[in-house]
C-alpha cells in the first residue's frame, strides 16, 4: 500500500506531507535557507536563519507570508536588484538556478554569501534559497590579492599596481608620477643592504602614506625606488607635490646623515603608456641625484617661520626627450619597466 498524507502508512500511522518533511531537513542544515511559493513569498525559514537574524537585531514580524521577492525588489542596491531579476527567473521556471555572491557587512564585521536558488518539485514550493557563507574563502582571496600587489616590507602598492593604476587613469584623464631615488649620504652612494636600509626604506613608506590617500597611490617601484600615480594632475598640483614629498623626506631621513633623497616627476596626458611615463619620473630622480652640480642642484633651504620652503629645480636634462617615435634610451627603459622584480633604474642619456 503506498503512502500518501490522506491514508497514512501500512501501520495506520498518518503520513508527513512532504512539506512538513521539507521543513524538518531544512531545520538541521547550518545554512540558511528559506522556501519560497510560487508568488515569492517566505513558506519557511531554517532554523539557522531565524538564530542569524536574531543575532543581528531582527526586529520585525513573523517569517512566513513575507513578500520576499518584492523586498528585494524595492531594496535601493545593485546586488538586491540582480537577486530580484533572478529569483524571477527561477519562479518562472525560465532558469535551472540562480546563483549570485553578495556581500552582507555587519559594522564591525566583513561577511559575503553566496546565495543558490532553485525551483523544488514540491506541490505549492515555488524555490529553495540557500545562502551559504563564503567569509573565510573571501577574505582568503583578498589576502592574496593583497600579496599580490603590494611590497611585504613597506605594505605600500608594488610595481604592478603603480603601472596599473597608471595605466587606469590615463585611459580617461591626464595624471602625474612622482619618482623618489633613495641614497646614501651622498647622492651617488648606494643604500647599503641591511636592517638598517630596512628601516629608512619603511620611513619613507610612512612620509607617502602620511601625504597621499586616494585617489593617489604610493608604492615602492624598485629596490629603493619609490613611486607616487597622481590621477587627474597637472604640472602645478604635481610640482607642489613633490616639493612637499621632497621636504617631507628630508626631514626624515636627514638625521644622522643616514640617508638621503631625490624626487623626479613626469606629467603624462590621457592615452600615453604607463611605462613610459614611469621611466620618465625615475629617470628624472637619477638624473638628480648623479648629475647634481653646484648651484644647479635641487635645495632645501630651512623652513622659514613666515612660510613654508622652497626648492629650486635644476632643468632636468632629459626634459626635452620624447618617448615616441625612436629606440632611444627612454623607450629601452619603458621595455624594462614591464618587468616585475625590482631592477635599477635606466641609465640616463649621454650628454
Amino acid at each position: 500500500m503506498s503512502r500518501t498524507p490522506e491514508s497514512g502508512d501500512a501501520d495506520g500511522v498518518p503520513a508527513t506531507a512532504p512539506i512538513e518533511v521539507l521543513r524538518a531537513a531544512l531545520d538541521a542544515m547550518e545554512d540558511h535557507v528559506t522556501l519560497l511559493d510560487p508568488q515569492g513569498r517566505l513558506l519557511h525559514v531554517n532554523q539557522a536563519w531565524e538564530a542569524f537574524a536574531a543575532a543581528n537585531g531582527w526586529a520585525g514580524g513573523p517569517w512566513v507570508g513575507m513578500d520576499y521577492l518584492a523586498a528585494t525588489d524595492i531594496a535601493d542596491d545593485a546586488d538586491a536588484q540582480r537577486v530580484a531579476d533572478g529569483l524571477r527567473q527561477v519562479l518562472d521556471g525560465e532558469v535551472e538556478q540562480f546563483r549570485c555572491e553578495y556581500p552582507c557587512h555587519a559594522p564591525d564585521e566583513l561577511r559575503w554569501f553566496d546565495m543558490r536558488a532553485s525551483p523544488l518539485p514540491v506541490e505549492g514550493v515555488g524555490a529553495l534559497i540557500v545562502h551559504v557563507d563564503i567569509t573565510q574563502r573571501r577574505l582568503a582571496e583578498r589576502a592574496l590579492e593583497h600579496a599580490a600587489s603590494h611590497d611585504d616590507l613597506t605594505g605600500l602598492a608594488n610595481r604592478r599596481l603603480l603601472q596599473a593604476r597608471l595605466a587606469e587613469a590615463l585611459t580617461v584623464e591626464r595624471a602625474g608620477v612622482i619618482a623618489v631615488r633613495l641614497h646614501g649620504p651622498a647622492p651617488t652612494d648606494p643604500l647599503p643592504p641591511g636592517p638598517l636600509t630596512d628601516d629608512v626604506l619603511r620611513e619613507t613608506s610612512l612620509v607617502l602614506d602620511q601625504l597621499f590617500s586616494p585617489p593617489a597611490t604610493a608604492g615602492r617601484y624598485g629596490l629603493d625606488q619609490f613611486a607616487v600615480v597622481l590621477p587627474g594632475a597637472g604640472p602645478e598640483a604635481l610640482e607642489r607635490s613633490a616639493l612637499a614629498l621632497e621636504a617631507g623626506l628630508r626631514a626624515k631621513l636627514a638625521a644622522g646623515g643616514r640617508a638621503g633623497a631625490t624626487v623626479g616627476t613626469a606629467f603624462a596626458e590621457p592615452g600615453e603608456h604607463a611605462r613610459g611615463v614611469m621611466a620618465r619620473a625615475a629617470l628624472d630622480a637619477r638624473a638628480g641625484a648623479v648629475q647634481r652640480v653646484p648651484g644647479l642642484e635641487r635645495a632645501l633651504p630651512p623652513v622659514q617661520p613666515e612660510g613654508p620652503a622652497r626648492l629650486t629645480l635644476a632643468p632636468p636634462p632629459i626634459a626635452e626627450l620624447a618617448l615616441d617615435g625612436g629606440e632611444g634610451p627612454l623607450d629601452q627603459a619603458a621595455t624594462a619597466g614591464e618587468r616585475q622584480a625590482p631592477e635599477p633604474d635606466p641609465e640616463p642619456p649621454a650628454a
